[in-house]
């Protein structure tokens, strides 16, 4: 699954993004980019020290996660 998604992503979209070009919001690129790095960063930090994700982590995600909805709605 994670496989698939990686290759549509990278494969199909840049294929496409080749072809035509592929316009992004300006929203996208100022927000949620940002937040996407620094989630992924933050999850890859953890997993590389400890190996296994403690619960309060996964709950401090789960929060920051409802933040980051709410803040889409707002």
């Amino acid at each position: 699954m994670i496989g698939s998604n990686t290759f549509n992503i990278l494969g199909i979209l840049g294929v496409t993004a080749m072809l035509a070009p592929i316009p992004v919001a300006a929203e996208i690129v100022a927000f949620d980019i940002p937040v996407m790095l620094i989630a992924s960063v933050g999850l890859a930090a953890l997993l590389l020290s400890m190996r296994k994700m403690p619960r309060i982590a996964g709950l401090a995600r789960l929060v920051a996660y409802g933040w980051y909805f709410a803040a889409l709605l707002a």
